[in-house]
């Protein structure tokens, strides 16, 4: 157990509160504060709320994902013969499943690097981002250069479709660990009897 000090700022920039607890878990405690500096709320109500939304939008998104690909590229008469990827040689079909796999270990990773501040999740997370990037502009980029069987309007409506599945499940599972970060929040102020500071502080105290 460590001693931790929380101080309490008022529109003035000056400490308006200070109280010294013990706390079992310093780097839970840093997490939480950290969270609730970064999101700027003001009540446990605040976070139940944010919660809710956040994990609403993301299903929203990963369900309008899902049947975007469903409708333009698994029920498409795409030609799986020609645009063969130069990577791991998968056909379009195969690349569309990868890249949603690729777009939502990269959130993961991201949000997970973004809470707790690690470089190596964070530096996985950029080059994952890459190779994601990679097979959305490659369809283009081998109708325009490597390809003269893909035409070149089938190769942008490739990029097109693969870019809009990356984006809207990259989103999607974004707000829903957004989410599962605040109801972790929730919890974790519940069961160390935390609060929000008084006075529409960004700090938590001790009930």
């Amino acid at each position: 157990m460590a001693e931790s000090t929380l101080e309490m700022e008022d529109s003035s920039g000056e400490s308006s509160f200070t109280q010294d607890t013990v706390f079992h878990d310093d780097k839970n405690f840093t997490i939480a504060e950290r969270m609730v500096r970064r999101r700027n709320l003001g009540s446990i109500d605040e976070i139940i709320n944010s919660a809710q939304i956040q994990a609403r939008n993301g299903g929203i998104f990963i369900a309008l994902t899902l049947l975007l690909w469903w409708i333009i590229i698994y029920r498409a008469n795409d030609d799986l013969s020609i645009g063969i990827s130069i990577l791991l040689g998968l056909n379009f079909y195969q690349v569309a499943i990868l890249v949603m796999i690729l777009s939502v270990v990269a959130a993961l990773m991201s949000e997970a690097s973004q809470e707790r501040g690690s470089i190596t999740n964070s530096s996985l997370a950029g080059g994952i981002m890459i190779f994601s990037g990679f097979y959305v502009f490659e369809p283009l980029i081998t109708s325009i250069l490597v390809d003269s069987s893909l035409q070149v309007a089938d190769g942008l409506w490739r990029t097109l479709r693969l870019g809009g599945i990356w984006a809207g499940m990259s989103f999607g599972m974004i707000k829903i660990i957004k989410a599962l970060h605040l109801n972790w929040l929730i919890r974790f102020c519940d069961e160390n009897g935390f609060d929000m500071a008084p006075n529409g502080s960004e700090v938590l105290r001790e009930d």
